[in-house]
């Protein structure tokens, strides 16, 4: 077969999220634009996992930023060392950047 060519800003690490049951109460109003605002969207969400520890959020940023607009990233921390577990959450402004990045 022949193989297919990779999108530039995909990688092996970064899946879609799961939908939630029970979150839409985290769902914000739109913005101006109609696009809807808030700290988790499953349609805009991506998972990225296998994150060095010491991953910064500007790092994840500037990383995907080749995908589209991201809205807020997330890297989860250890509440008490404040070290990287490893993994965190990246939410786009747009649903087409999910497509993009993985």
């Amino acid at each position: 077969g022949v193989p297919v060519p990779r999108s530039p800003c995909a990688s092996p690490r970064i899946q879609a999220t799961p939908p939630r049951v029970g979150k839409a109460s985290r769902q914000a109003a739109p913005d101006a634009d109609g696009v809807p605002t808030g700290e988790y969207d499953p349609k805009r969400t991506v998972f990225v996992g296998n994150l060095p520890f010491d991953a910064q959020e500007d790092a994840v940023r500037a990383h995907l930023a080749a995908c589209g607009e991201v809205a807020a990233v997330r890297v989860v921390r250890d509440p008490y060392e404040n070290m990287g577990k490893g993994f965190g959450y990246v939410l786009f402004r747009e649903r087409i950047s999910v497509e993009r990045a993985l």
